[in-house]
């Protein structure tokens, strides 16, 4: 089952910065990692996985 994590952050607001998906495990990995780096993280499963892009409108994107 897949999880979509969005990441919310900014200096002026909280603004929707990325969307991942990834399986349970690496979802919560890259939740964490983005916590600890200061960042809102939601996640949501995904039962019916649909066509979801991911994206990262941060200045300096992370490796996949």
């Amino acid at each position: 089952m897949m999880i979509i994590c969005d990441i919310w952050g900014g200096e002026r607001s909280q603004e929707f910065l990325a969307r991942y998906v990834r399986q349970d495990d690496e979802a919560l990995d890259l939740a964490k990692f983005e916590l600890e780096a200061g960042y809102l993280v939601t996640l949501r499963r995904d039962e019916e996985f649909t066509q979801v892009l991911e994206f990262d409108h941060r200045a300096t994107n992370k490796p996949n």
